[in-house]
């Protein structure tokens, strides 16, 4: 009896196919299995509140270089007034949708007679929100809407 060895064309086209692409080593992992990463609430509201924390630094500081320029433009418009313009304005060269523009805020001293009455009404006012509170709090209001606001302090 003879052996006799065959090989088939199927795995000799794949063995040279490997041949060709490259390396045939496969790579063999020992130890333990990679550790699946599991979410920490904790830990991802901390990072949340973090970069809320950096954001609301760069505002404030790019605030405070905006105010720095706005007021830059004060005494321009300042002259604008003294000019007789009733509501200066200056715009942007080439596109006149972006200006600034200076707005008045008076304050005047009332008579007697006024400042007795507003002092009147404010005080019948703060008597309107105490009752709307009692009302409230012995359940004889109706809910009509409720709103949520999320602030952060930093």
């Amino acid at each position: 009896m003879t052996k006799s060895q065959s090989t088939s064309n199927e795995t000799s086209a794949k063995q040279a196919l490997r041949n060709i692409i490259g390396s045939t080593k496969r790579t063999v992992v020992t130890g333990d299995a990679p550790k699946t990463k599991k979410f920490d609430p904790v830990a991802d509201q901390d990072n949340r509140l973090m970069q809320m924390l950096d954001l609301s630094l760069v505002i404030k500081d790019k605030k405070n270089d905006y105010d720095v320029i706005r007021k830059s433009f004060q005494n321009d418009l300042k002259a604008g007034l003294d000019d007789s313009e009733e509501n200066p304005k200056i715009r942007h060269s080439e596109n006149p949708r972006v200006h600034v523009y200076l707005s008045k805020r008076r304050v005047y001293k009332y008579s007697d007679k006024l400042t007795a009455k507003r002092i009147k009404l404010e005080a019948q006012m703060a008597d309107l929100k105490d009752e709307e509170a009692k009302e409230v709090r012995h359940n004889k209001a109706e809910l009509t809407k409720e709103t949520f606001t999320v602030s952060f302090k930093g």
